[in-house]
C-alpha cells in the first residue's frame, strides 16, 4: 500500500514528504469471503502514546491487521519527518498469486527503461 501511494502521488523514494504520505493513507475495514472462509483487511494511523519513539521527529503510525479463516497478521510502521520509518510485522503470508500493475509507473526510470526495451 504504501508502494502504491508514493507511485500515485510521482513520488520519488528519496523525495517522499511525510506529511503529506501520512493524508493519503485511507482508513479503511473491508470484510469479505474468499475461498469459503470469513477475511478482512483493515488499515487505520494515529498517534501512539509510546514514551519509546522519538517524539521530536514521529508523525504518526500506519496499522494493518488482516485475517483469513484462522490466520491473523498485523503490521506497524512509524513514519517520521527528517528520517527512514520503521515497520513491524509478524510475517509475510501470501493470500493469493497476484500481478501489480499501475498507470504510474513510467515516472520511475528503471521501469520505463524496461517498457521502451520491450516495445
Amino acid at each position: 500500500m504504501l508502494e502504491v501511494i508514493r507511485r500515485r502521488g510521482k513520488m520519488a523514494e528519496d523525495r517522499i514528504n511525510p506529511e503529506w504520505f501520512i493524508e493519503q493513507i485511507p482508513e479503511i475495514e473491508i470484510s469479505v469471503q474468499f475461498d469459503h472462509a470469513d477475511s478482512y483487511v483493515r488499515i487505520k494511523h494515529y498517534k501512539e502514546e509510546n514514551s519509546q519513539i522519538d517524539k521530536s521527529f514521529y508523525l504518526e503510525s500506519v496499522e494493518i491487521s488482516s485475517r483469513y479463516a484462522t490466520t491473523s497478521l498485523k503490521s506497524l510502521t512509524r513514519i517520521f519527518k527528517g528520517r527512514d520509518r520503521e515497520t513491524q510485522a509478524d510475517r509475510i503470508k501470501i493470500l493469493c498469486p497476484s500481478v501489480f500493475s499501475s498507470p504510474f509507473f513510467l515516472n520511475e526510470p528503471h521501469y520505463a527503461q524496461f517498457y521502451y526495451k520491450s516495445v
